[in-house]
C-alpha cells in the first residue's frame, strides 16, 4: 500500500476530520515509521543477553475505523488535536500478564498501554529511533519478564504436544496389538476348523 496516500486518506490519525495540518503530521509519523532507521531500532535485540529478536513490532489503523475505534477504547488512548485538526496517535504497548499464578494462559494475556507519544510535533524518524531506544533502556525488566513469560509458555505448549504424541503412540501400538492379536486368533480358529474338517473326512474314509 501507498503509505503517504493512506496518510490523507487517515491512517494513524485521530479521527475522521482531516486538516491539511492534520494530513502533513500523519505523513511524518508514516515517514518515520518506515525509515531505516526506525527499522533498525524496531530490529535491535531487547537485551544483551536475551532472545535474538526484535524489540519492537509495528502496526497501524486507519483512523476512524472500527479497528481503530477498538483499540484506543481497549488501551484507554487519549486523542489530542492541535487547531482542530487531529494529530497521529502514536503508542506503545506491550502483552501484560494480569495473574502472575496462571502465566501459562492465554486468557490472562491482555494489551497494556506503556507510552503514548504526545506528537506536536510528531517524531522525526530520529527522534521516533531515539524514543524507542530510551523505552527498550528503561523498560529492561520488563522485556525480561516478556521473554521469560513467552521461553515459559513455548516449554508448556512442547510439554502439551509430547503429551499428545505419547498418548497418540500409546493409543497406535494398543491397536496394532489388538488387531495382531484377533488376526492370530482367526488364524488359529481357521487352522484348528482345517484339521477337524480334515479329521471328520478320515472318520468318513475309514466307514
Amino acid at each position: 500500500e501507498d503509505y503517504l496516500g493512506a496518510a490523507r486518506r487517515g491512517l494513524f490519525g485521530g479521527g475522521n476530520k482531516k486538516t491539511n495540518e492534520s494530513v502533513s503530521s500523519d505523513r511524518v509519523a508514516i515517514e518515520s515509521l518506515l525509515s531505516g532507521k526506525v527499522a533498525k531500532a524496531a530490529h535491535k535485540r531487547a537485551r544483551k543477553n536475551g532472545e535474538e529478536t526484535g524489540s519492537f513490532v509495528v502496526w497501524g489503523a486507519k483512523a476512524g475505523s472500527s479497528e481503530a475505534t477498538s483499540i484506543m477504547k481497549r488501551l484507554k488512548l487519549v486523542p489530542t488535536s492541535s487547531k482542530g485538526g487531529k494529530r497521529p496517535i502514536l503508542g506503545v504497548v506491550y502483552p501484560a500478564n494480569v495473574n502472575s499464578k496462571e502465566i501459562l494462559s492465554s486468557r490472562n494475556i491482555v494489551p497494556k498501554l506503556l507510552a503514548q507519544h504526545h506528537c506536536n510535533p510528531p517524531p522525526d524518524a530520529e527522534s521516533m529511533a531515539s524514543w524507542m531506544n530510551t523505552l527498550r533502556k528503561r523498560h529492561a525488566k520488563q522485556y525480561k519478564i516478556m521473554q521469560d513469560a513467552a521461553k515459559e509458555i513455548q516449554m508448556y505448549k512442547e510439554r502439551i504436544e509430547g503429551y499428545k504424541e505419547s498418548v497418540k503412540s500409546d493409543t497406535e501400538r494398543k491397536e496394532k496389538e489388538a488387531k495382531e492379536k484377533a488376526e492370530l486368533k482367526a488364524k488359529a480358529e481357521a487352522e484348528a476348523k482345517r484339521k477337524e474338517e480334515i479329521e471328520a473326512r478320515r472318520q468318513e474314509l475309514k466307514e
